[in-house]
C-alpha cells in the first residue's frame, strides 16, 4: 500500500495526534488540527509519524524470541547457595503486526512453605518485549500469577548484537522493599537458545536471583507421502 493509502487508513489517530501537536506548540491545548495549518505541513507531519510507528530492524531482534520453547528456571536464594530448579514451557510470538513479541509461559516454581519445606507451586505469566522507537529503547513488561504487580524495564543492545540488558524496579513484599532495582539480561546464545538473568542491584553487586534457559522445542517432521 502507498504512503497515502497508510495515511487514509490511520487518518483519524495521525489527525488526533498532529492536532494535539500543534495545539501544544501555540499554547494552547487541542486534540483537532489547526484549520489554519498548511495541507502540505499536516500531510508531512502525518507521513513523519507514521514513519515513526512502524516495526524496524530493532524489532528484527525481537524475532530471534519467537517460537515454542522449553524452560528450564533456577532460583538462587544466596550467591553461594545451590539453586532451585524447575522446568516449564513458553509460546512466544509476533503481534501488532510485528512491533511487539508476547510470550506466555507456564511451570512452576519451587518455593519455601509456610514451614520452612520446599513446595512446588504452579505459576503462568504474560509478557511482551518490544522497542520503543521515540525513546530509542528496548522496552518490557511483565505480569505472572505470582505478583499483582506489573513488571517493567528498558534498556539497551549490546555492540555485537548478543544481548539485550534492561534495567527496571520491583517490590519485594516479603522483606517491604519498594522499588528495589533489578536488571534482566537476555542473552541469544544462538539461534535455538537464549538465557534471561534476573539480578538484585540495589546493594552494588548484581546478585543472580533467577535464570530462565530457553531451547527451541523440535519441529515435528514433516509425513512423507506415499
Amino acid at each position: 500500500m502507498k504512503r497515502s493509502g497508510l495515511i487514509v487508513a490511520h487518518g483519524l489517530t495521525a489527525i488526533v495526534t498532529a492536532g494535539l501537536i500543534v495545539g501544544l506548540g501555540a499554547g494552547r491545548p487541542s486534540t483537532q488540527p489547526d484549520p489554519n495549518m498548511d495541507p502540505a505541513k499536516m500531510q508531512a507531519m502525518m507521513a513523519d509519524y507514521m514513519k515513526s510507528i512502524q516495526p524496524s530492524d530493532r524489532h528484527k531482534v525481537l524475532e530471534r524470541m519467537v517460537g515454542d520453547w522449553t524452560v528450564t528456571t533456577k532460583m538462587f536464594m544466596a550467591p553461594d547457595a545451590p539453586p532451585t530448579e524447575t522446568t516449564g514451557t513458553a509460546h512466544n510470538e509476533l503481534v501488532h503486526d510485528g512491533r511487539f513479541v508476547k510470550t506466555e509461559t507456564t511451570g512452576r516454581l519451587s518455593m519455601p512453605g509456610p514451614d520452612g519445606k520446599m513446595l512446588d507451586i504452579p505459576m503462568n505469566g504474560l509478557g511482551l518485549f518490544g522497542h520503543d522507537n521515540h525513546r530509542r529503547l528496548y522496552t518490557m513488561a511483565w505480569t505472572s500469577s505470582m505478583s499483582t504487580a506489573v513488571l517493567t524495564a528498558s534498556g539497551g543492545l549490546s555492540q555485537d548484537g548478543k544481548s539485550l540488558t534492561l534495567f527496571g524496579e520491583m517490590d519485594e513484599p516479603l522483606t517491604g522493599e519498594v522499588g528495589k532495582a533489578v536488571k534482566y539480561a537476555i542473552k541469544f546464545v544462538d539461534a535455538d537458545r537464549y538465557v534471561l538473568e534476573i539480578s538484585e542491584v540495589i546493594y552494588g553487586e548484581a546478585f543472580r536471583v533467577v535464570e530462565v534457559t530457553h531451547v527451541r522445542k523440535a519441529k515435528a517432521a514433516t509425513p512423507v507421502e506415499k
